[in-house]
């Protein structure tokens, strides 16, 4: 049942990069902001705790 969900969902990815690639551009650019927006929080709590 696991591998059947996992096929569904790249199926799915795939689907939606192929017909609305500026979409999945646009989700990509938003992870990765949330990404680097988590880890400058880190630092700034790390360097917080240092001074």
């Amino acid at each position: 049942m696991k591998k059947a969900i996992q096929v569904v969902l790249v199926i799915f990815v795939i689907y939606f990069l192929l017909t609305n690639p500026t979409g999945a551009a646009n989700a990509v650019e938003q992870i990765f902001n949330w990404i680097v927006d988590a880890l400058g929080a880190i630092a700034s709590f790390l360097q917080s705790l240092l001074n």
